[in-house]
């Protein structure tokens, strides 16, 4: 696993070994395996965890226990303590969407503050699935459906490469050790009802199903970035500033599919829906 895990990260130019990355860790199978294989490269790291308080004193054990392993190996450790369940109602999220927004917003600030390049998450390949799965339910584009990318912006993720077992083998093999969250295993939320209920019965249907997605998802990269590039060039050609507003010929357009999907790109730049997008495309 070491040597995917180098080789990946080469092939995907996520970042260097002279690079300070900022780790994040909620003290799980996943983070523990991350930090674990950073440390045999010698790479130069910090470590950054949350406390969502929502699970008592599991919450602070987890804190407690990511602590003490970056004492053990003198790593600066960055802890930080939300009152998650407040935050959620005052802004009226849901619970997970607030913990992502708490937890992205300070690692952004760690990064300013910090002399860390990078944001490392310890996402793996069934994670990319049940994302793609997830945003199938909810109705998404050719992105939606590509899953997890392995860098966007500040944030890297190194481990994408493998899968949820390849991860287990590994942390048994080597000794790492790690908490357990009892949350993960509730169906209650939707990506957990994904992660037990749904993703196993594709596993039934096609063992291979995580690794064959990683090809999709490459593929599916792929057309988006032509579907970018083809929107961008129809703006640059057909946008056109009058007055006080914005003219978008539209003598390219045809009845077709490529039509709706490109007008309902240039348009998601002014916060059209795609429904919208075709409604207009329907009129014209």
């Amino acid at each position: 696993m070491l040597e995917a895990f180098q080789s990946y990260i080469k092939s995907h130019d996520l970042f260097r070994p002279v690079d300070r990355l900022l780790v994040a860790a909620s003290g799980g199978i996943d983070s523990m395996v991350l930090l674990h294989l950073l440390e045999i490269v010698g790479q130069p790291l910090e470590v950054a965890h949350m406390n969502f308080q929502l699970r008592g004193d599991a919450s602070n054990e987890d804190e407690a226990f990511v602590q003490s392993y970056c004492e053990s190996r003198s790593l600066l450790c960055h802890c930080r303590r939300v009152e998650t369940g407040n935050y959620a109602r005052e802004k009226g999220l849901s619970t997970q969407i607030a913990a992502r927004a708490l937890r992205y917003e300070w690692f952004e600030e760690l990064l300013r503050s910090t002399q860390c390049v990078y944001l490392l998450t310890a996402h793996h390949a069934d994670d990319s699935v049940e994302t793609a799965l997830f945003n199938f339910t909810k109705g998404t584009g050719i992105a939606g459906l590509s899953g997890i990318k392995p860098k966007i912006a500040q944030v890297r993720r190194p481990l994408l490469f493998a899968q949820k077992k390849d991860i287990v083998d590994y942390a048994q093999t080597h000794g790492v050790h790690w908490r357990e969250d009892e949350t993960n295993v509730e169906t209650h939320y939707a990506r957990n009802k994904l992660r037990h209920e749904v993703l196993p019965v594709l596993k039934e249907i096609n063992p291979s199903i995580v690794a064959h997605f990683d090809d999709t998802s490459q593929r599916l990269s792929g057309v988006q970035q032509l579907l970018l590039e083809t929107a961008r060039d129809l703006k640059e050609k057909k946008l056109e500033t009058i007055g006080d507003g914005l003219v978008l010929h539209t003598d390219w357009l045809h009845g077709d599919a490529r039509s709706l999907v490109l007008l309902s790109e240039i348009l998601s730049d002014f916060s059209f829906s795609f429904r919208q997008s075709r409604q207009v495309f329907e009129a014209l």
